[in-house]
């Protein structure tokens, strides 16, 4: 390959010697985007399919790259698709651009149907994938900042009727497996644990003296309560509970772990709470 082109931005034009083919590219530093295409032509991961077929047939000494222009950054575009249009270099038999528009190189082209087919059944390999799922486990997780700014960039949005659409007509004749009974017992598990984090919770005083924010079912659970017993309780229908008073339990709305609650026991409630109910120190 030739010589180092200067490191500016501006247009260049890489020719394969043995072809006479040609591609017209830009960049911000062309020196940096000749040593690009040089490292992934000899690893064989050029992005380009017709310049690494031609580079694997001739060889790296068959490309030579040539500066066309030299122009500032917000006019490489511009002048990239000056020259597109002057040598075409998208039309096979010239060169080996694939599209004929600097910004976009694939507008308005469609791929043959046999092409899309290959895309649609094409599938990493169990090598490929066991290396993304490495390097997905070595990402670092997200910041609850990031997961904000997300939540809050996506409220509002709503899928088009055109999206709608596809959705409706990709899921039809889509038939879901049978659940194991593994799974089943799982999601159960998970069910019930959610459940229970997002229970009702509560205040409750012990004989103590000492005042505790439970969640009702495990607490019910823990002291062998009747959960409508308390829910009762709680509701004004019975004024105890194996020895726990109405007085003693009373629900929170908006419950946090960070919050103080203060509440003297009465005189009544530490004479009725005979029973034991109370969690052991």
């Amino acid at each position: 390959m030739s010589t180092i082109p200067p490191s500016a931005p501006g247009v260049y034009l890489i020719t394969c010697t043995a072809s006479g083919k040609i591609y017209v590219g830009s960049s911000i530093n062309i020196q940096n985007r000749w040593q690009k295409h040089r490292g992934t032509l000899r690893d064989g991961k050029h992005h380009n399919p017709h310049i690494q077929s031609a580079y694997n047939k001739y060889g790296a000494d068959a490309f030579v790259i040539t500066v066309l222009d030299l122009c500032p950054i917000e006019r490489l575009t511009e002048r990239e698709q000056h020259y597109i249009d002057t040598l075409r270099p998208y039309v096979p038999s010239i060169g080996y651009n694939c599209g004929a528009r600097a910004e976009h190189p694939m507008l308005g082209r469609k791929r043959p149907p046999e092409v899309i087919q290959k895309m649609r059944e094409r599938k990493a390999s169990p090598e490929t994938r066991k290396r993304m799922s490495e390097a997905a486990k070595r990402q670092p997780p997200r910041s609850a900042e990031s997961n904000r700014k997300t939540s809050e960039g996506n409220k509002g949005r709503k899928h088009t009727p055109e999206s709608l659409r596809k959705i409706t007509e990709a899921s039809r004749g889509r038939v879901v497996p049978p659940r194991s009974e593994e799974l089943r017992k799982k999601m159960g598990i998970a069910k019930m644990v959610s459940a229970r984090r997002s229970a009702p919770r509560y205040i409750v005083t012990t004989p103590e003296g000492e005042e505790m924010l439970v969640n009702l079912n495990v607490f019910c659970d823990e002291h062998q309560l009747s959960r409508t017993r308390m829910i009762a309780l709680l509701d004004g229908v019975h004024k105890s509970h194996k020895g726990l008073p109405a007085s003693a339990c009373y629900r929170i709305a908006s419950p946090s772990p960070f919050q103080e609650v203060k509440k003297t026991p009465t005189a009544d409630h530490l004479s009725e709470s005979r029973h034991g109910w109370c969690r052991s120190p």
